[in-house]
């Protein structure tokens, strides 16, 4: 897990991803992940993280949307073939950036935290 990543979300009770999150943490003092939804605000959902991979991770919620959820790394290039549509302007800010990076640093200067 990367806390300067992008993720897309896809929540248990969800068929698609509906959102994407920032500053995503397992944190010492909380069992379960914590994370921002741009430009709105953090968010700490109970549960446990059932498997990683290069791509992301699958998190148990035994909190809010119980069940599996799916976050899956936000690249440049699947944020311009897909997740763009999950953020307004997506699609523009997916040309005005270069880098996989670039975009990571364009969603979080857009945190509240």
């Amino acid at each position: 897990m990367d806390k300067g990543a992008i993720y897309a979300i896809k929540k248990a009770d969800e068929k698609d991803y509906k959102e994407v999150a920032i500053q995503v943490e397992i944190r010492d003092y909380f069992n379960g992940v914590c994370y921002v939804v741009p430009p709105e605000r953090g968010h700490m959902i109970d549960g446990m993280v059932t498997k990683e991979t290069d791509e992301g991770f699958k998190f148990n919620s035994t909190g809010y949307a119980p069940g599996e959820w799916t976050f899956t790394l936000v690249t440049l290039a699947n944020f311009r073939k897909d997740f763009h549509r999950l953020i307004i302007g997506g699609a523009k800010i997916g040309q005005e950036v270069n880098s996989t990076e670039e975009l990571n640093q364009w969603f979080n200067d857009q945190s509240p935290a």
